[in-house]
């Protein structure tokens, strides 16, 4: 109805730049929940009201801001169907992965192929990659070694870099349970050749194609009357 605040929330892909709301800066489009909380950050609650994330608060992070749960996810790992990664991996040997103490898939199991692991991580403004590297190591992120690549949008598996037997690479359940499941997959946001890999024995996905591993999603927020336009 005419006069009353509305909530605008936008997808990370689309035309740009964008105007969120009415009287808003042009903005870039954000491409991400990290370069959404970067561009909530640089803006004014005029541009931007909150963003989503899917990673809590950081000591880095600049005040006042307040991270909200409302919303659950998990991230798992992904493979390329038909190569040479297990069904499998310990939270022991994917953090052994990205660091680099395990580069070929021998060291994970002697049955595995006698070929080196490629492990991918998303860029570093990205929030899945935080959280991927925070759960390997229990809650304090482990530093990638040299022999991880970054680069590659999260949840986007259509990456031709990604198209390799050996890759490894994290990925949102639930937003592989939309890409797949649900039918909102595109040409471009997709899996591709990616699948959902188990951490510990653990599917990602149960037989209802519901989420088994779980982990907070969470939005960052600036708190104002009005209209509301977020990432």
């Amino acid at each position: 109805m005419a006069g009353l605040p509305r909530l605008y929330s936008r997808d990370v892909t689309g035309l740009n730049p964008i105007t969120p709301k009415a009287g808003a800066l042009s903005i870039n489009r954000p491409d991400g929940s990290g370069p959404g909380f970067t561009a909530l950050i640089n803006t004014t609650v005029t541009t931007l009201d909150f963003s989503r994330s899917s990673r809590g608060a950081s000591p880095g992070d600049p005040k006042p801001y307040t991270f909200v749960p409302f919303a659950r996810d998990a991230v798992s790992w992904s493979a390329k169907a038909g190569g040479h990664a297990p069904a499998d991996l310990t939270t022991a040997q994917l953090g052994a992965i990205y660091e680099c103490t395990a580069t070929n898939w021998l060291q994970i199991d002697p049955s595995l192929a006698n070929a080196t692991v490629k492990p991918y991580l998303p860029p570093s403004s990205s929030d899945t990659r935080v959280a991927s590297l925070k759960a390997l190591g229990g809650g304090t992120a482990i530093v990638p070694g040299a022999c991880v690549t970054a680069g590659p949008r999260n949840d986007r598996g259509t990456d031709p870099a990604l198209d390799d037997i050996d890759v490894v690479f994290p990925y949102s359940v639930g937003v592989y349970i939309d890409q797949v499941y649900q039918g909102h997959g595109t040409a471009v946001e997709s899996p591709g050749p990616l699948t959902l890999r188990s951490i510990n024995t653990v599917a990602p996905v149960d037989a209802a194609q519901n989420i088994t591993r779980r982990s907070s999603r969470r939005r960052t927020s600036r708190r104002r009357p009005g209209v509301r336009s977020s990432y």
